[in-house]
């Protein structure tokens, strides 16, 4: 194609073939019309809504009620055999002191010999013996260990020992030097004789334990020689060669050396090194065969 230009002398119309059209829009670019006409294709969107997903932090206050951590308080704890027990109602947790490593709780029949319908475990401590005496409700069960096996002529009420027969159980601890005390409606003090397992003499708390509040909810003796209580969601412990609290403070397992994670992922995180941990001994263990 050649460029063509009209004389003035000489206007008529020129009308280009379309190849000629195409040609020159392809030397300098379409013509600029004011008015383009466009045809519009619509696209149809879809909408995907994705619903939100909660993340639940699992903190102590939503655990369940079968975590150890989720306490803010323990009915009874008893250290036994290098393991530490701790009771709450109808659960009791089995923690060893070595690793202070604990598993699922302990079921509620593991004692088979307790009434189906108990309320709690008031108070628990091993005697001299080495047997067992559980206070539940208005009785005493004496258990032998570690069979677990219920003796004879056992329970016995409240009354059989010479307590009162509606006396609310707080707590019974056998000390270092060997005496029982059964810790009862609050503030009240009886101290056993292991050789016939009656009270022999009642006291005030403040007269046995200086510094010890009234309304204990547990008390046990403890590996170092310290003597622990509980009451009101507190923790108190006592020496008893000193008679005085030697530190004292917001309860926390913590204090029991039990470390409680704080947040979902230390749960998970703990979770994990328990599994790492067991698989460790699995490998020791073949190795060692």
């Amino acid at each position: 194609m050649y460029a063509f230009v009209p004389s003035s002398g000489n206007q008529f119309s020129v009308k280009l073939s379309i190849e000629d059209i195409l040609a020159v829009q392809n030397l300098y670019g379409p013509k600029n019309e004011k008015h383009v006409s466009t045809t519009t294709t619509t696209i149809p969107i879809t909408t995907t809504t994705i619903a939100p997903t909660t993340t639940t932090m699992i903190t102590p206050d939503n655990l369940s009620d079968t975590d150890l951590c989720a306490l803010r308080h323990l009915d009874t704890a008893l250290i036994l055999n290098r393991r530490m027990y701790i009771a709450r109602q109808h659960t009791v947790w089995s923690v060893s002191l070595n690793e202070r490593i604990y598993g699922k709780p302990m079921l509620p029949d593991y004692m088979r010999f307790l009434p189906a319908n108990f309320t709690s475990l008031s108070a628990v401590y091993q005697r001299p013996s080495g047997d067992l005496a559980l206070f539940v409700d208005n009785s005493i069960y004496m258990v032998e260990n570690p069979s677990f096996t219920l003796r004879q002529g056992w329970p016995q009420t409240l009354a059989d020992i010479r307590l009162p027969p509606n006396a609310k159980i707080n707590a019974a601890i056998n000390t270092n030097t060997g005496r029982t005390f059964v810790i009862y409606d609050n503030d009240k003090v009886a101290e056993i004789d292991e050789c016939t397992m009656m009270a022999t003499k009642h006291s005030s708390l403040q007269e046995i334990f200086l510094g010890i509040p009234s309304a204990v909810t547990s008390a046990f003796r403890h590996i170092d020689g310290n003597l622990f209580f509980f009451a009101k969601h507190q923790f108190y412990v006592f020496n008893e060669f000193t008679n005085n609290v030697i530190i004292g403070g917001p309860f926390d397992l913590y204090a029991l050396g039990i470390e409680c994670p704080r947040n979902g992922l230390l749960l998970q995180v703990r979770d994990l090194l328990d599994r790492i941990y067991r698989i460790g001994d699995v490998f020791a263990s073949d190795t060692t065969d």
